[in-house]
């Protein structure tokens, strides 16, 4: 199924919509296949309007910028489900124009600053690691069991959790890093170092293929 494209956008276009295309009270909102809210109580249609019109003001309060569809039903049942009946299907936006487009940009914004952050820590790493000679001859079991352990501690840091679980989710907007209230990479690092992180630890779990690092997500 492709992406829903919206026909109406805002509580007054829904609402004037609602109005000119509903033959009864009752219906029922979607995202999806989720069900958000529903007339299931009232056979008036001004206490309908106002089901709808609460529910929309609830959708818009929390900026929620999904598609959702709003479908008229013939009669009333217990529960509505997507084999219900029904008169009409109107694929909605809650926020109007404006406010969506905005939203959408504070998301485009949110996700650059969060792929330059990203690009800083990296950036920084390297540095450190061109600055520290690493022997590889001297690694042994004792030391690759060190390692992991280090992995775990390193993996239960907020700022690593929550850079490694944003990174795996693109697209999510992005405010803080989790843990710290401040964003100065120098401070991050040296958390990292005060509890035994070093700079190998770092590039190890760097160069680790994603299904590791997914599975070490998993230990915390």
């Amino acid at each position: 199924m492709g992406r829903l494209v919206p026909r109406y956008y805002g509580k007054n276009d829904i609402l004037t919509s609602f109005e000119e295309k509903a033959e009864t009270p009752y219906w029922s909102l979607w995202d999806g296949t989720a069900l958000i809210w529903a007339n299931t109580k009232t056979d008036d249609m001004e206490e309908s309007i106002k089901m709808l019109e609460d529910e929309l003001d609830r959708c818009i309060e929390h900026n929620y910028d999904r598609p959702v569809t709003l479908i008229l039903h013939p009669k009333k049942e217990k529960a509505y489900n997507k084999k219900s009946d029904t008169n009409a299907v109107l694929i909605c936006m809650c926020l109007d124009k404006q406010a969506y487009s905005q939203t959408q940009q504070n998301n485009q914004i949110a996700n650059y600053n969060l792929y330059n952050e990203l690009n800083a820590v990296k950036s920084e790493l390297n540095a450190l690691k061109n600055a520290q000679l690493v022997d590889e001859d001297d690694e042994d079991e004792e030391e690759e069991e060190s390692f992991i352990g280090s992995v775990k501690t390193l993996l239960n840091e907020p700022v690593i959790a929550g850079l490694i679980n944003k990174f795996l989710q693109p697209g999510t907007p992005v405010n803080n890093l989790a843990g710290i209230e401040n964003n100065n990479i120098n401070d991050i690092l040296n958390v990292l170092f005060s509890k035994g992180v070093t700079i190998d630890h770092l590039n190890k779990l760097s160069q680790m293929p994603e299904s590791q690092i997914k599975m070490l997500l998993t230990m915390l």
